[in-house]
């Protein structure tokens, strides 16, 4: 069983489309929760909406203090495997519990994750909006280095947009992130405290896209 944490703002319509694509292609037995943020009373109804359509998902709203609310909700959960999603992604393929990529995840604790974002025969640089050969050396079990990496995407192994992990591995960098004011500060804080470990499992090709064109964030921008 995993966790599966989305962190939404002001986005509810995205959430939904999100939320849509993941139950058509994520097959392994999961608890969802969603923590959200509403700046007005009409961005609020359109997350009454959801609750009324996706009865079975616990959506969470942010009162004051992002990371304090997000910890206890983060220690609430008790499966061994946790997932973050931002709301501003759609799932295109089946991640499935017989796919090589997750029993391999499974059986060998030295894997720190499983990379959705990335594939091994993903060869587009959206940052310079370049097609290059991007991944490391990958082998047949989806197994790669990330150390090795020579783009962001590799070489930022574990975030909060798309990592299977374990809990433990996320709840010991998190609990000393108290700095964090939104998704993406915690972000920078994982990303430098990283786990000790060199390896992590993708697939052929992303299992998921990223829709950067309705930005909220206002501390980390990037190309649209």
């Amino acid at each position: 069983m995993i966790d599966i944490v989305i962190i939404s703002k002001d986005r509810a319509c995205q959430l939904d489309l999100m939320l849509r694509t993941l139950y058509k292609h994520f097959k392994l037995k999961s608890n969802i929760s969603v923590f959200y943020l509403a700046s007005t009373p009409d961005y609020e109804s359109g997350y009454s909406l959801l609750k009324n359509k996706y009865k079975n998902i616990s959506l969470k709203k942010q009162i004051n203090n992002f990371y304090d609310e997000l910890l206890v909700l983060l220690n609430s959960l008790s499966n061994e495997y946790l997932l973050f999603l931002p709301d501003d992604v759609v799932f295109t393929g089946d991640i499935k519990e017989d796919d090589i990529q997750v029993k391999t995840f499974l059986r060998y604790s030295n894997i720190m994750n499983i990379n959705l974002r990335v594939g091994k025969y993903l060869k587009y640089n959206y940052y310079n909006d370049t097609e290059e050969v991007l991944s490391p050396e990958i082998d047949s079990n989806g197994v790669y280095n990330w150390r090795t990496g020579r783009h962001v995407l590799w070489t930022h192994p574990m975030t909060t947009c798309c990592h299977i992990a374990r809990r433990y591995d996320y709840i010991s960098i998190i609990k000393n992130a108290g700095n964090s004011i939104n998704l993406n500060c915690l972000e920078d804080f994982i990303i430098r405290n990283i786990p000790d470990k060199d390896l992590v499992v993708c697939y052929d090709y992303p299992k998921l896209v990223e829709l950067c064109i309705n930005i909220v964030n206002t501390t980390h921008m990037r190309r649209l």
